[in-house]
């Protein structure tokens, strides 16, 4: 995933790649971020809940290695990316 992506097109790969439909927590998260909205403790709970899913689906699909080091943003060795 590019670092460039916005938020939408995250929510758009999300969905095709891992069948994970992100779109109205990433619209929630917009408001707050860029339309001046206030988190509530239930938007706090909801990007938790989407977080762990997608913790989950990649672990189940690619292992835990490349899990971490994609949610830390590292590159990793061709020998880890082999699936």
């Amino acid at each position: 995933m590019p670092r460039s992506q916005t938020l939408d097109e995250t929510a758009l790969l999300l969905k095709s790649s891992l069948g994970v439909d992100a779109g109205r927590v990433i619209a929630r998260a917009q408001a707050v971020l860029f339309g001046g909205r206030s988190a509530t403790e239930a938007d706090v709970a909801d990007l938790t809940a989407l977080r762990r899913e997608l913790k989950r689906k990649m672990r189940a699909r690619a292992g835990r290695v490349k899990t971490v080091l994609v949610l830390y943003g590292l590159s990793a060795p061709s020998a880890v990316l082999r699936s």
